[in-house]
């Protein structure tokens, strides 16, 4: 599933290159919506946009996920991917990636998109699909030289950007069609 290699490229496996925070968590009654504490991200419910939308907050999180850390759920839907901007206190559903600093996690971040149909295919479970620590920690994965990972990371939100922008245009012109129809 990895395709082609660039031949200055190496492959390794993703516990080599980033570390793997596995979320756990807290008891509920240190839950609240009023803003206390730190944002709790329980799993996929918590995910709109490119980056998490937190509902919840707790005041006695166990684990947790930095700026730049690349989120993973890992239980069903598996493999929805945001960039966390904040630090997160994240629930069992979750785990977060933390690249080292030979790596840019904006090229791995377009990667894991790429990869989604992996994680459904290695995610086991009868009541939810899921996926387990060592399974995310063994994921192979081909890394470029640091300048060219830059590169890519940079080409990609250049152009998922441009997507961006034409998708609200789009939407914009369905919502006039609706308005000038709604008149006629």
């Amino acid at each position: 599933w990895l395709g082609e290699i660039p031949e200055e490229g190496k492959i390794k496996r993703l516990k080599n290159i980033a570390h793997i925070e596995m979320g756990q968590s807290p008891d509920s009654s240190f839950f609240n919506k009023d803003g206390i504490g730190v944002p709790f991200l329980q799993g996929n419910a918590d995910f709109k946009g490119l980056y998490p939308q937190p509902q919840v907050w707790t005041t006695d999180g166990n684990k947790y996920s930095q700026k730049n850390d690349i989120l993973i759920s890992v239980r069903a839907p598996v493999g929805e991917l945001k960039i966390s901007n904040d630090r997160y206190s994240i629930g069992r559903g979750l785990a977060a990636l933390r690249f080292n600093k030979k790596s840019n996690f904006k090229n791995f971040y377009y990667l894991f998109i790429k990869s989604k149909n992996h994680f459904d295919s290695v995610s086991t479970g009868t009541t939810y699909s899921a996926i387990s620590t060592n399974d995310i920690k063994n994921i192979i994965i081909a890394v470029p030289p640091i300048d060219q990972q830059t590169k890519i990371g940079k080409y990609l939100d250049q152009k998922t950007s441009k997507i961006d922008e034409l998708t609200k245009k789009n939407e914009r012109l369905i919502e006039l069609l609706k308005e000038r129809r709604q008149a006629i």
